[in-house]
C-alpha cells in the first residue's frame, strides 16, 4: 500500500522542479543554467525515488536529516535564485564543473547512504554499550525540565562573558553543554520519548511558552542561526512524531501548498530585515549587555527608514569584485538562511582556486593532517609529544585563498566547499575518501537509536540535537567536519550527554517518581 503523504510529496515536488526549470529557462536561458537545472533534477529523482520513505526516516531519522542537508544544497539553489530573480549560476565563472562536480558528490553522498541502510536494522557493538550506559532510558519530565534548565543557565552565564578566548579548554568544554536548553520541547510530542504512547502532540503551555522564551533568549543574543533553532526543532520533532506513528491522512493538499506558500512569501522578508538588524547591530555586540543589545537590534527592526538606509550604506561600502582574481566574495543569496545552507557560488569560488594551487597539493595536505590532530585534547596531544600550535586560527578557506594567491594566511574564517577542498587536498582520490567518511558518519549517527523488537527508540540526545543534524553538511572546512565529527565529535557527545543525564535523571527521580506506562 502506497503512502500518501509521500507519494502526493513527491507528485507536488515534481510539478515544482518542472515549473522551476521551465521558468529558469525561459528567464535565464545559457547552457550553464540548463546544466544547472540537471543537477536539480538528478538530485530529486534520487532523493524522492529512492530515499523519501516514511520507514526509512522512522529507523534512521538523524542519518536521514543529514542526507535531506546534502539534498537541499543541490535542490534550494533553482527556487532560492528565482525568488531573488537571479539566475541558478549568478555570478559563476566556473559553472559547468561546479554543478557537474556537485551532481558527482551528491551521487557518493547518495551511495554512502545507500549502505549505510541497506540491512534490517540491527544493533551494533556501539549501541550495546550505550544501552548499558542508560543513553536510550525515556526520560521523567522533570529530566528534561532540569536538562533545558542547564543549558539556558549555560548560554546566559557566557552571553555575559562574551568570547571564548582561544587555549579556554574549560570554557569551550562547558559551552557544550548549552545545546540541553532544547530538551522541554520534547515533552510535546510524547511517542517520541514515551515507548507505550500514541499521542503525536500534546498541549503543554509551559512548554510553549519557553520555546517563546527561547526565540526572545536567541534574538537577545544577536545570533540568526540561534534564532532559527527552536522554531527548526519544533518543526522536526512534530514531523518526526507524525512519521513514528501510524498516522495515514495526508498532510498534502493545494489548500497547503498554496497557503504555505503565500505564508512563506511573507515571513522570507521579515526573517531578512531581522537578520540586517542583527547584522547592524552586532559591532556592539561585545560592548552592551544582552537586554541592550535586544532593545536596540529590535528598534532597528521596527524603524524600516533606517533599516532600508543602513542596507544601502552597506552596499555602498562594499567592495566592487567583478572576477575571482579581484578578491574573495560569497555573494549569491539576499536571504542570510539560503545564503549559508546553499550558497553554491562557495563551491564555484573554491574550484577557481583549487584549479590555482592544483590538485593533490602538498600545502593543502600538509594542512590537513594538522586539522586533524588539532581535534583531538591538547592532553592527549603533549602526551604523545605533538607540538601543536592551536591559536593559529585559520580556516580550510583562508588557506586556500591563501595558496592561491601567494599571500600570507589572513585569518578571515573564509568557508570552503567540500568538494574543492578534497580535490586540493587529495587529488580525485578524494571522493573515495569521502565515500568512506559518509559511509561512518552515518552509521555513527544512527547509533543516536536503538531498535528493540521491531521498535526504534530515539535517544534523548539525539531529539535534542535534532536541528544541529539539519545543518551538519554545509559549507565550512571540507571533509574535516566529518573527520572531527567521527574522532571527536560522536564520542564526546555520548559522554557528555550520560554524564548529565544520569545526574539529572536521578535528581528528578527524586522530585517526581514517574511511571512512563501510567495511564492518564
Amino acid at each position: 500500500m502506497k503512502d500518501s503523504f509521500f507519494e502526493k510529496t513527491k507528485i507536488w515536488g515534481d510539478r515544482i522542479l518542472i515549473l522551476g526549470c521551465i521558468l529558469e529557462i525561459l528567464f535565464f536561458f545559457n547552457l550553464w543554467n540548463i546544466i544547472g537545472c540537471i543537477m536539480t533534477i538528478i538530485t530529486w529523482i534520487i532523493f524522492s525515488r529512492i530515499f523519501l520513505k516514511r520507514q526509512i526516516i522512522r529507523l534512521h531519522p538523524f542519518s536521514f536529516l543529514v542526507f535531506l542537508s546534502m539534498s537541499l544544497y543541490r535542490l534550494l539553489p533553482l527556487f532560492a535564485t528565482l525568488l531573488e530573480r537571479k539566475p541558478i549560476s549568478y555570478k559563476f565563472e566556473n559553472a559547468t564543473i561546479t554543478f557537474i562536480l556537485e551532481t558527482f558528490l551528491y551521487i557518493i553522498s547518495a551511495l554512502a547512504f545507500y549502505f549505510s541502510i541497506k540491512k534490517k536494522p540491527t544493533n551494533n557493538f556501539i549501541q550495546k554499550i550505550l544501552l548499558r550506559y542508560h543513553f536510550y532510558t525515556p526520560p521523567n519530565p522533570y529530566t528534561l525540565w532540569i536538562l533545558g534548565f542547564i543549558g539556558v543557565c549555560i548560554k546566559l552565564i557566557f552571553a555575559s562573558i562574551g568570547k571564548i578566548e582561544t587555549g579556554n579548554i574549560l570554557g569551550k568544554f562547558f559551552i557544550t553543554f548549552s545545546f540541553f536548553q532544547y530538551a522541554p520541547l520534547i515533552l510535546l510530542f510524547p511517542n517520541l520519548y514515551i515507548p507505550s504512547s500514541k499521542k503525536i502532540f500534546e498541549k503543554k503551555k509551559n512548554v510553549l511558552l519557553y520555546t517563546c522564551f527561547l526565540l526572545l533568549l536567541s534574538f537577545s543574543g544577536n545570533s540568526r542561526e540561534a534564532l532559527l533553532e527552536p522554531i527548526g526543532s519544533f518543526i522536526l520533532l512534530y514531523l518526526l512524531a507524525l512519521l513514528k506513528s501510524s498516522y495515514s491522512k495526508s498532510l498534502i493538499s493545494k489548500r497547503i501548498i498554496i497557503g504555505g506558500g503565500i505564508i512563506a512569501i511573507f515571513i522570507l522578508p521579515i526573517l531578512t530585515d531581522i537578520s540586517d538588524a542583527m547584522l547592524i547591530n552586532r559591532g556592539i555586540r561585545s560592548e552592551v549587555s544582552s537586554s541592550e543589545l535586544f532593545t536596540k537590534t529590535l528598534d532597528t527592526f521596527l524603524d524600516k527608514e533606517k533599516l532600508e538606509m543602513e542596507r544601502k550604506n552597506r552596499e555602498e561600502i562594499k567592495p566592487v569584485i567583478t572576477n575571482y582574481k579581484e578578491g574573495w566574495t560569497e555573494e549569491y543569496l539576499n536571504n542570510f538562511a539560503f545564503n549559508r545552507y546553499c550558497n553554491m557560488r562557495i563551491t564555484d569560488i573554491t574550484l577557481f582556486h583549487a584549479n590555482h594551487v592544483g590538485f593533490n597539493n602538498e600545502i593543502m595536505k600538509r594542512d590537513w593532517g594538522e586539522q586533524i590532530l588539532k581535534l583531538f585534547p591538547s592532553p592527549i596531544l603533549e602526551f604523545f609529544n605533538l607540538n601543536i600550535d592551536k591559536t593559529h586560527i585559520y580556516s580550510r578557506g583562508d588557506l586556500l585563498f591563501a595558496t592561491s594567491t601567494h599571500t600570507a594566511i589572513f585569518p578571515g574564517l573564509r568557508v570552503t566547499s567540500h568538494v574543492a577542498d578534497g580535490l586540493a587536498t587529495f587529488g580525485y582520490l578524494y571522493f573515495l575518501i569521502q565515500f568512506f567518511l559518509f559511509l561512518i558518519q552515518f552509521k555513527l549517527l544512527d547509533c543516536y537509536t536503538f531498535y528493540n523488537k521491531g521498535k526504534v527508540i530515539y535517544s534523548v540526545y539525539g531529539l535534542i540535537c535534532i536541528f544541529d543534524f539539519l545543518g551538519m553538511f554545509r559549507n565550512a572546512n571540507g571533509c574535516i567536519g566529518e573527520v572531527g565529527f567521527i574522532v571527536r565529535g560522536f564520542i564526546q557527545s555520548c559522554l557528555i550527554f550520560i554524564l548529565t543525564y544520569t545526574i539529572t535523571n536521578k535528581i528528578a527521580s527524586y522530585i517526581n517518581p514517574y511511571n512512563h506506562n501510567k495511564k492518564k
